[in-house]
């Protein structure tokens, strides 16, 4: 099982999964665990979460 987060996942939480578990991506999924998106770091960085 992938990490993952849900879309109503607070974006600092979910930056905080990654750099807990060293990753650069966690797929997006919801209630049904259906991929309704991606959270990369770079966006984080871009949009100056992180």
């Amino acid at each position: 099982r992938p990490r993952c987060v849900s879309p109503e996942t607070l974006v600092l939480t979910a930056a905080a999964q990654m750099r807990e578990a060293r990753v650069d991506q966690l797929p997006v999924v919801d209630a049904e665990g259906r991929a309704v998106g991606l959270l990369d770091v770079q966006d984080l960085l871009a949009a100056r979460f992180v």
